[in-house]
């Protein structure tokens, strides 16, 4: 389910809280209506831009009864650059790390420094939510480069040694593809070919990471197979969620 930044921004009230804990952000739990906390904030250089980006989670409520969550990413560079320089994609996860949402990247307009997205706002059943956010320097929209991914925390109760962000390596399939979640790819050291999702059937599965990045670049492309563990046979679709730009 998406919901406009319009109607959310009439009813939300946020709470940034900034994180300086390690190099790692830790995970919490969603139970915390209405607040949006951050990871670490990191820097890289591409192409003579440097910029920092970070990535955050937002949980929210309105009406007393209805609950949402959202992921965020964000870019900033103290340059002066050209519009569609930077961007950013965001994404949001579930306790279990699969993929429920992600954006395709928003790019920074003319005079803009900044680009920040949220991907569109989920459900929130409770438990535990990871998030995720990619940042990006491209001087053509082809030619670009991809920065560390930087999961996130919630609002509530910061738990060390988090089982999925302290994953040393990955699973491998019969067809030799590491398979796992992305949420792990910072304590692995790289990301898995296949990246763990769920399917809008509610089936859980794999989407290829390739054919993930790829897709979030085209103007057309609105969906991904999603894969079972074989990264061959096609048990769902992944469908990309509208942005919600700050």
């Amino acid at each position: 389910m998406t919901i406009s930044k319009k109607a959310a921004a009439s009813t939300l009230v946020c709470v940034a809280i900034a994180l300086l804990l390690s190099c790692f952000a830790q995970p919490a739990f969603a139970t915390m209506p209405n607040c949006k906390v951050w990871g670490n904030q990191k820097a890289y250089t591409y192409g003579g831009i440097t910029i920092t980006h970070k990535a955050g989670i937002e949980s929210m409520s309105w009406s007393g009864s209805q609950n949402y969550i959202t992921g965020w990413a964000y870019a900033k560079t103290n340059s002066s650059i050209a519009e569609g320089k930077i961007g950013a994609r965001a994404e949001l996860y579930d306790g279990a790390g699969l993929l429920i949402n992600s954006t395709k990247p928003i790019w920074n307009a003319a005079g803009e420094k900044d680009v920040g997205v949220g991907a569109g706002a989920v459900r929130n059943v409770g438990g535990k939510y990871y998030a995720g956010g990619r940042a990006y320097v491209s001087g053509t929209h082809i030619n670009y480069d991809i920065c560390a991914y930087s999961p996130t925390t919630t609002c509530d109760l910061f738990e060390e040694g988090d089982a999925l962000m302290s994953v040393s390596e990955y699973s491998v399939n019969s067809n030799n593809q590491t398979y796992g979640s992305m949420v792990s790819a910072n304590s692995v050291g790289y990301e898995p070919d296949l990246v763990s999702a769920v399917a809008t059937n509610g089936k859980s599965g794999y989407v290829v990471n390739e054919q993930w990045a790829d897709a979030s670049f085209s103007g057309e492309i609105t969906s991904i197979p999603v894969y079972a563990e074989d990264g061959k046979t096609q048990i769902g679709v992944f469908e990309f969620s509208d942005p919600l730009r700050s």
